[in-house]
């Protein structure tokens, strides 16, 4: 979680209200095809994927200028 999800929330998170005062800007979070299903093996894995998947999903919502 720290790595796979965290990684990508810390930054996110410093430069949403920046471009929030802009009005303008862009965040691409990348993730694999374990964002979209569980992989037999790597259920942390597959699970920070998800948990990413779901902030990019969420931001799309809430920040949309």
């Amino acid at each position: 979680m720290n790595l796979n999800f965290l990684g990508s929330v810390y930054p996110t998170k410093a430069v949403v209200s920046r471009m929030k005062g802009r009005g303008t800007g862009k965040i691409v979070l990348v993730a694999s095809q374990a964002a979209f299903l569980g992989i037999y093996g790597y259920a942390v894995y597959s699970g920070a994927k998800f948990a990413l998947r779901g902030l990019a999903e969420s931001l799309h919502m809430e920040v949309r200028m």
